[in-house]
């Protein structure tokens, strides 16, 4: 089974998402700007390691 950010172009690109990250601030936001959940944010930040899980838990809590 594919990964559903994967459906989600600025997730699947690495650097597109660390200029959201440094735009938007936090996973939430991130999911409010591309209209997607929080979790797949969470996901495509731990698979392009761009955070660790500790961190994410963190910050969207």
């Amino acid at each position: 089974m594919i990964p559903s950010w994967r459906n989600i172009p600025a997730l699947r690109d690495r650097h597109e998402l660390a200029v959201l990250v440094k735009e938007e601030g936090s996973a939430s936001m991130i999911a409010r700007h591309l209209g997607c959940s929080k979790a797949s944010v969470k996901s495509a930040l731990l698979f392009h390691g761009l955070a660790d899980s500790d961190t994410v838990v963190r910050r969207v809590r």
